[in-house]
């Protein structure tokens, strides 16, 4: 998985997130969105049903998850009553063949896509395994531009243990080209203090432990360097969750609306970081001489 069981009731399709309330509807409505590392679905099913995108793609590496994420999904689909006035059965969606329950929503997706026509939730969301994570530097290069929001939420912990500082730049740059112009990065990095604790859970994971040089106090930095080309900045605040643990910095970054294709730099090094100018609580990225 890419990060822990933040969201772990599996009874409830959606659950109250305070990191919403520091996301505006005007972000996602109408738009292409990707939320990575959904976890069990619960903030994208959230913002498929109250910011109204044209379409939002949660993706997560463990499949079991991805599974709890669509069942989620599916709950919502079923009415809390029968046309009789009789409480539908909660145990529907464990009971009913998985395919039988999706091959409906499947089909109307399908044909949102060929005709480009918006679909209102559920219509508007799906789930998928998959490992975001490039895997060389030709990876990054032929991703195309397909997003206009993507979410990575408590994400860059569980990628830098797992593939160290080279797999996070990788992914850093990989986003933002992916990223149409104008389009926004959600981000959400942990601490390196929190680290230490997951530091153990396998061997790849420890060694890559004590090779980061990255730090999060980096990031920042980096994404509006050169070598990725975010040009502007906006601290949004910390969601106040109960626990205190998940009480992590939201960070907005946007993409010019008039961007080339891809990221200004490439390759592994570092880069320059141009300087940056405060404007209107937004931080911009200077010109480099």
């Amino acid at each position: 998985m890419y990060y822990g069981y933040r969201c772990s009731g599996r009874g409830s399709a959606e659950v109250s997130d305070p990191r919403l309330g520091h996301m505006k509807r005007e972000w996602f409505e109408g738009k292409d969105c990707l939320d990575i590392g959904c976890n069990t679905g619960q903030i994208t099913l959230a913002i498929a049903r109250h910011f109204n995108p044209q379409s939002i793609v949660g993706i997560d590496i463990d499949h079991k998850l991805v599974r709890i994420a669509n069942k989620n999904l599916f709950r919502q689909q079923i009415p809390a009553v029968t046309p009789d006035g009789r409480a539908f059965p909660s145990s529907f969606t464990s009971m009913a063949p998985f395919s039988l329950l999706s091959s409906k929503i499947r089909s109307s997706r399908a044909a949102s896509r060929v005709t480009s026509t918006p679909q209102p939730f559920p219509n508007n969301i799906s789930f998928s395994q998959e490992n975001y994570v490039p895997q060389s530097e030709p990876d990054v290069e032929a991703v195309d531009q397909q997003y206009d929001v993507i979410l990575a939420l408590s994400l860059t912990k569980w990628i830098h243990l797992n593939w160290g500082d080279a797999g996070l730049r990788r992914t850093f740059r990989k986003m933002f080209r992916q990223l149409r112009p104008g389009g926004r990065l959600l981000l959400e990095p942990q601490s390196f203090a929190s680290y230490t604790k997951k530091k153990k859970l396998t061997p790849a994971i420890y060694q890559n432990y004590h090779t980061i040089e990255f730090q999060p106090s980096q990031f920042q930095a980096y994404l509006m360097s050169g070598e990725v080309g975010f040009t502007k900045h906006r601290f949004l605040g910390v969601p106040q969750h109960k626990a205190e643990g998940f009480r992590r910095p939201l960070h907005l970054y946007m993409k010019s609306k008039t961007s080339d294709y891809g990221s200004r730099g490439g390759g592994e090094s570092s880069g320059k970081v141009g300087d940056q100018e405060s404007v209107g609580g937004w931080r911009r990225r200077g010109r480099k001489e």
